[in-house]
């Protein structure tokens, strides 16, 4: 989910290869249905797409990737106060927070990803039930 402070959402899909050939056909079939793409290897950032791209960075290491001026770059919680200075003022930034074993408590961790000055917002979590989903729903909705 994407977080803006009026709670806009979009479509994101991401382009995970393997291959570039992989990457390539996925692109395609994303551009029938996203707003947006995320590229999760830096062998693809030379793919062309018409649509925004995100680059995700996960780690330090990728810091010379925001020289690329992407879309959007969506940069872990933990990172974010380290990178944002490197950020080319084109790119709006994601701040990002993933719980791949549950669902993150949503409105704190809203809160606590709100003390980033980003543009954007994204809190991704592990819906076990229906009423997981519907939290997500309902925070978007306000």
């Amino acid at each position: 989910m994407l977080f803006r402070s009026i709670c806009m959402s979009k479509i994101c899909v991401p382009i995970v290869g393997p291959t570039v050939a992989d990457a390539r056909r996925q692109l395609r079939a994303a551009e029938r249905v996203a707003d947006l793409v995320e590229f999760r290897s830096e062998q693809f950032l030379k793919l062309e797409t018409s649509l925004p791209v995100i680059f995700k960075v996960t780690s330090l290491e990728q810091k010379e990737l925001l020289a690329l001026a992407p879309d959007y770059v969506d940069i872990d919680e933990s990172l974010c106060e380290q990178l944002l200075p490197h950020c080319s003022e084109k790119t709006q930034v994601i701040c990002s927070v993933h719980d791949f074993e549950g669902m993150p408590d949503l409105e704190g961790t809203l809160c606590r990803l709100r003390q980033h000055k980003t543009a954007l917002y994204k809190i991704a979590g592990t819906a076990e039930s229906a009423l997981d989903a519907l939290a997500g729903l309902e925070l978007m909705r306000r």
